[in-house]
């Protein structure tokens, strides 16, 4: 038998005969308290009551259900692919994930496809049987699954919330300079020393990498590094200070003594509004402000520099590893490339993502502009999707639906005055047949009428705010009729939302996103309502 959590092909050659066997914890809490051994031996356990032979155990200790991307599960996808065991055993199915319902069919497919079982062993049943009783039984589980993962999330925003505000520390992260006793933050001495020494630093004009090259010349080691309690997703394997992690330190409003708990998502925060709860404060609210005032001057002195030569710098996110272009120039031409590219010790390594010439980039993305404001009214066609966009809503479908329906209601009202004077048993049947089809009539026409009446809804929507956004190219359009250059780059920074650079094994694909906000919106009244638009896209 063969232990794995990443593949290895030579370690399962001979294991095409036996039974693999997948268990999976969601946190590292159950993870310490060791209910992945307990899982994988209840496995062992079902697999000598049945007399199953286990060649490979796959495990994810610690590691959310959430996506697929698991390397356990990744490792026994990849041994199934190349028959290395004759079936998958799993407790049960929320164990082998509760990711959405489109990726847990995904998996299914794949396994049915490869025709490798999936045994529940709960319930004894073949997950991944190629039949459309399983398939619906597996649908209303992964959805059960899903559906449960939402309730506990909820439950323990809820739980968080109310320890937040109660003065106790929610969870997560711990910033740097403080450590957590009896569940509430306390400073952390030695740290605190540190975290001073960056807002002095700060308001003396130092700049944040400047900072962060000081401290790694003096030895000193990131929280992440040092004691090692970190989330994987912000582990600092290089353990030097970044410029990132010192400005993260100069906006934290926990060192002024303000914890504000709420994770912040593209949409808001998320289980509800940010809670604010006073905390031990590290370095005085004057001298936070101060510092914050310093960092917003250097920035705005930097972009004032930079947006004349680079318009779109800090706007283009790299296809490859997610970070964001820069604008560097080599020789007599201008380029926009990866941040990462220069810098190997990130999480992920250099990126290889190649750079772009600044001119072609900036024409390009004011070609589509200039396209835009000679003709507002095609934001229509881009915000809807062309061709669908010229497709009316039926005007009559909602009369249709309402005849159909009263149609349906008189049929069962008969039926059911028949039902009750039929004395034949096999007409009895028939009428009770009729009924449950015209039940299953009457609520494909209800599900149908929700439909009509919420893309009507959306349509609506979609129609005034293209309106508004016709009214905002058609003031810019009058504004720059001779644009100069400045005046372009001016309206570039104003309009363009951010630009996404694909890399493709035959081209490179440019994707330009615009936020088009109307007057009231520009005023403070409703940003977040602000137009985004996907432009076509460009190729080179």
């Amino acid at each position: 038998m063969t232990k794995l959590s990443t593949y290895d092909p030579e370690a399962v050659a001979d294991s095409a005969a036996g039974y693999a066997l997948y268990a999976r914890t969601s946190t590292e809490r159950q993870r310490d308290h060791e209910t992945i051994a307990s899982q994988v031996a209840a496995l062992r356990d079902h697999c000598v009551r049945m007399g199953l032979e286990i060649v490979a155990e796959f495990v994810d200790d610690g590691i959310s259900g959430t996506f697929l991307n698991r390397p356990g599960l990744n490792a026994l996808r990849e041994a199934a692919r190349h028959g290395r065991f004759h079936a998958v055993l799993c407790w049960d199915l929320d164990r082998l994930g509760r990711a959405e319902l489109i990726e847990m069919l995904a998996l299914r497919k794949e396994l049915t496809t490869l025709g490798v079982p999936l045994i529940e062993a709960r319930s004894g049943r073949d997950l991944a049987a190629n039949d459309q009783y399983s398939e619906l039984l597996f649908i209303l589980d992964a959805w059960k699954a899903n559906s449960e993962r939402i309730q506990i999330l909820e439950r323990t925003s809820r739980g968080k919330r109310r320890a937040v505000s109660e003065g106790r520390f929610g969870g997560g992260v711990v910033p740097y300079g403080y450590s957590v006793e009896n569940r509430r933050l306390v400073v952390d001495e030695e740290e605190a020393r540190i975290v001073r020494l960056i807002y002095d630093w700060s308001v003396e004009g130092v700049s944040a990498s400047e900072t962060a090259a000081r401290l790694n010349a003096r030895g000193v080691l990131p929280k992440m590094t040092k004691t090692g309690q970190a989330d994987r997703r912000r582990v600092t394997p290089s353990g030097r200070w970044s410029q990132a992690q010192v400005t993260s330190i100069l906006r934290n409003k926990t060192y002024a003594g303000t914890l504000v708990w709420g994770r912040r998502t593209q949409r808001g925060y998320s289980g509800g509004e940010p809670i604010a709860v006073a905390c031990p404060a590290i370095v005085a609210s004057e001298h936070w402000l101060t510092a914050r005032e310093a960092v917003e001057s250097r920035r705005r002195f930097k972009c004032a520099r930079d947006e004349g030569k680079y318009p779109l710098r800090g706007l283009i996110r790299c296809g490859l590893c997610g970070r964001t272009y820069v604008g560097i120039t080599n020789g007599n031409h201008r380029y926009y490339r990866c941040s990462a590219i220069s810098h190997p010790e990130l999480a992920g390594g250099r990126c290889t993502a190649r750079s772009i010439r600044a001119d072609w980039l900036e024409d390009h993305v004011w070609a589509q502009i200039s396209s835009l404001l000679a003709s507002p009214s095609n934001v229509r066609l881009y915000m809807q999707g062309g061709a669908a966009a010229s497709k009316p809503l039926d005007p009559d479908r909602l009369e249709s639906i309402g005849i159909a329906e009263q149609s349906l209601q008189k049929q069962a009202d008969q039926l059911v005055h028949e039902l009750g004077t039929e004395d034949s048993t096999f007409l009895r049947q028939r009428i009770r047949m009729r009924l449950a089809e015209i039940e299953q009539e009457l609520v494909a026409l209800q599900s149908e009428r929700a439909e009509v009446l919420d893309r009507a809804e959306k349509l609506r929507r979609e129609e005034k705010r293209a309106e508004s956004a016709v009214q905002v190219l058609g003031a810019l359009r009058d504004s720059l009729l001779d644009p100069s250059n400045e005046q372009r780059v001016t309206a570039m920074r104003s309009v363009v939302s951010s630009v996404a650079i694909e890399e493709t094994a035959s081209a490179r694909i440019v994707r330009v996103t615009l936020r088009l906000i109307s007057g009231a919106e520009a005023a403070g009244e409703s940003v977040a309502s602000g137009i985004h638009l996907d432009l076509p896209l460009l190729t080179c």
